[in-house]
């Protein structure tokens, strides 16, 4: 959440590119030391049958960030922090369409909700579909991408180590933004940071190097539905560091729509946690789950 504020306000002195070049480049750089000191890098460059799901899952990272940075920009924080966490309605949508999973009448009734209070949190009004915001629909893009790409890492990577994954998507995804900033030109604008950006650009890279441990870390202790249902703290902590850092106004419309997109994950995720057990033996046995880009 506070990653979200951050970025923003770079963005006065910092193309998304750029940011997000050195962002995951540093992020990239800290997982390949780490598996360096660790003695995994032979296994990392040479993953064998799983070489070709790491480059596609990595390469569907680099689009989920482009989408992310570049929807941020024109944007608010606070509509991207709520708008990613739809994640958890397109995986349930796959589930139903890809692998004909069963929704409870609970599911379906969350995930209108969930719709409704996305709309809203967009601004979008039933009287003019028309008045919506390109950033919001690019957000809500990469939160449909991310979820693609957790049933890719569920599905076809569940016997690779989740640092390895986060090295190839963060070096992947860093590439991406390269490409980028030299298809845009502005690869010179590096001399117009400020020290202050600079800084910020620090705090960035460590809270995404902390987001990936910390994820990865709450995977192994808790019940997935416990861990979706906590991530609705990122949205919270956007809207208070949005309101701080760049004085962004919540509308008692928007107010409604997180508090029903909040509410449908908080009952999908309890409705999942009762159908798959909450002990940790349990979730275990259902399997390792990863999230899309992470």
């Amino acid at each position: 959440g506070l990653y979200l504020a951050v970025a923003k306000l770079l963005f006065s002195v910092i193309h998304p590119f750029l940011l997000g070049l050195l962002v995951c480049g540093g992020t990239g750089l800290f997982f390949f030391l780490y598996l360096l000191l660790k003695r995994q890098i032979g296994p990392c460059l040479h993953a064998g049958r799983r070489l070709m799901e790491l480059h596609l899952v990595g390469f569907l990272a680099g689009i989920i960030y482009l989408l992310e940075l570049q929807g941020l920009k024109l944007s608010s924080a606070i509509n991207a922090g709520i708008l990613l966490r739809t994640d958890l309605l397109f995986s349930l949508l796959l589930g139903f369409f890809l692998l004909r999973e069963r929704l409870s009448k609970v599911d379906v009734a969350a995930m209108a909700a969930m719709v409704a209070g996305v709309l809203l949190v967009m601004g979008v009004s039933p009287a003019e579909m028309e008045s919506f915001s390109v950033g919001d629909l690019m957000i809500t893009g990469a939160a449909f991408i991310l979820a693609v790409n957790a049933y890719l890492i569920k599905g076809r990577l569940k016997d690779v180590e989740n640092t390895i994954i986060a090295f190839y998507n963060t070096t992947i995804t860093a590439l991406w933004f390269a490409a980028s900033a030299t298809a845009a030109g502005i690869w010179g604008h590096w001399g117009q940071i400020p020290q202050w950006g600079w800084t910020l650009v620090g705090l960035c890279t460590v809270l995404n190097i902390a987001q990936y441990l910390s994820y990865y870390q709450a995977i192994k202790l808790l019940p997935i539905w416990l861990l979706r249902t906590l991530s609705l703290v990122t949205p919270v902590i956007t809207v208070a560091a949005g309101a701080a850092l760049l004085r962004d106004t919540v509308t008692l419309s928007q107010l409604i729509g997180i508090l029903l997109v909040g509410g449908g994950v908080v009952i999908i995720s309890l409705a999942q946690g009762r159908k798959a057990g909450t002990s940790f033996g349990e979730c275990e046995a259902k399997g390792r789950i990863s999230t899309g880009r992470r």
